[in-house]
């Protein structure tokens, strides 16, 4: 998995949202791996279509990943995401086992399975 929350603002990160950008990450990545970047606000859907346009071009799959950030305009927030596997086939059931056995170690407040798979599903409105 690769993580980028690069703010798009500043100019000196405007590579690490360019075409070129992903292939090296699409390349970094092992066959099931997963681009995770920092989009916008839904209320920024242009953006989030512009890069979600060029992860495309790199990666079989693509989605995006919603999450509540109420510090941030809006609330409402996503990631966008390249996949080397299809999200749709991912076994959530799995995703609970393992959660179980981390749940033991540490004490999650703010994540759980369920979370996991609702930030998947989006409004029509902002479907991509």
């Amino acid at each position: 998995v690769i993580v980028d929350c690069t703010n798009f603002s500043e100019k000196p990160s405007l590579p690490l949202f360019q075409t070129k950008f992903y292939k090296n990450c699409f390349l970094a990545l092992k066959k099931e791996g997963i681009l995770l970047t920092l989009g916008s606000s839904f209320l920024d859907l242009g953006f989030i279509r512009k890069i979600s346009g060029r992860i495309k071009k790199v990666f079989p799959y693509q989605f995006l990943v919603r999450f509540c950030m109420p510090s941030y305009h809006c609330g409402e927030y996503c990631f966008i995401a390249g996949s080397k596997i299809n999200p749709r086939k991912i076994d959530f059931r799995e995703i609970g086992r393992k959660f179980k056995k981390l749940e033991r170690r540490h004490k999650f407040r703010y994540y759980s399975p369920e979370i996991h798979k609702a930030s998947l599903v989006l409004p029509k409105v902002w479907k991509i």
